[in-house]
């Protein structure tokens, strides 16, 4: 799945990515999500609920955040 594209770029998608990367166990699948969560979510933060999940807001991004 591709995730900088103009589709993603939501945040209806945003929480659909971040629902589908808390519920991940693929080490690899995570990291592809982690990337694009870091750069559409709240400043870059990483933040975990007392269950382990994240839960970082959306970001609201005035641009398409860059691929690193």
């Amino acid at each position: 799945m591709r995730f900088f594209r103009p589709d993603n770029w939501t945040e209806k998608a945003y929480y659909r990515i971040r629902t589908a990367f808390n519920a991940s166990s693929d080490r690899f699948e995570r990291a592809v999500r982690f990337i694009y969560l870091n750069r559409f979510g709240c400043n870059g933060v990483y933040r975990v609920n007392a269950n382990g999940e994240m839960n970082t807001p959306y970001g609201h991004p005035k641009s398409m955040p860059g691929f690193p």
